[in-house]
């Protein structure tokens, strides 16, 4: 079973296409390493996975009920947050995270159990 289907994504910046017909099937287990260039397209493709940049055509299914995040490749830190806490805040259900770790009665993150971290 396909967690996310790309089909036929297309998307481009002014005249410059970034990504053209693109056909592609995540299923689970599967690892995905992206290589390339700078300016070669990957954080874009990063970003219609997490839907934070939709394409010019085609069509984008993620399975009922997955979580996906990613980190920008610039983190400008605000108010004085660690790189800890940006990441924690920018997980997908990170209050129901939050509040497993409250129940769980952890004070530090190397208390938790390897699954939670």
């Amino acid at each position: 079973m396909s967690l996310v289907v790309f089909e036929k994504v297309c998307l481009g910046f002014g005249k410059k296409t970034i990504v053209s017909d693109l056909d592609l099937r995540i299923g689970e287990g599967d690892r995905i390493g992206l290589i390339g260039h700078n300016g070669s397209g990957k954080s874009t493709l990063l970003k219609l996975l997490g839907g934070d940049t939709k394409p010019d055509s085609g069509k984008i299914v993620i399975a009922r009920g997955l979580r996906i995040g990613w980190l920008p490749q610039d983190i400008a830190l605000e108010g004085g947050r660690t790189l800890t806490e940006f990441v924690r805040s920018s997980v997908p259900g990170r209050e129901e995270l939050d509040e497993r770790i409250v129940q769980a009665g952890v004070t530090r993150l190397s208390e938790l159990p390897a699954a939670d971290r």
